[in-house]
C-alpha cells in the first residue's frame, strides 16, 4: 500500500514506508492525532508533521504486523520517536 501526501504548495510526497495491517478500526484516529501532536508540541509545520506522521504510523505497523489493533500504535509511539531521535532523522532544522 501507498500513502500521498501533498502540500499546498503543490509538493507531493509518495510514502510506500506503510502497512495494509493499518486497516484498521481507530488507526486513522491514531494518526491524525499524530500529526496534530507534533504540529502542536514540536512546532512542524504541517506537511511535515503529515509525512513525518504518516512514515511513523507506516514503522509502528510493520512492527507489530497482523493482529494490530489501534492501541498498539498508541503504546509503541514513544519508542519510535526515541528512536529516531537517535538516528537524528527527527530534528530541530526541520521545524
Amino acid at each position: 500500500s501507498v500513502t500521498l501526501i501533498g502540500s499546498f504548495e503543490g509538493n507531493i510526497i509518495y510514502n510506500k514506508h506503510t502497512s495494509s495491517e493499518l486497516a484498521v478500526i481507530g488507526s486513522g484516529d491514531v494518526l491524525s492525532g499524530l500529526i496534530a501532536s507534533l504540529i502542536g508540541k514540536n512546532k512542524l509545520n504541517p506537511f511535515l508533521a503529515a509525512c513525518a506522521g504518516v512514515w511513523i504510523h507506516g514503522d509502528l505497523a510493520k512492527q507489530f504486523g497482523p493482529g494490530l489493533i489501534a492501541e498498539d500504535i498508541i503504546k509503541a509511539i514513544p519508542h519510535t520517536l526515541k528512536k529516531l531521535k537517535k538516528w537524528k532523522i527527527y530534528s530541530k532544522r526541520n521545524r
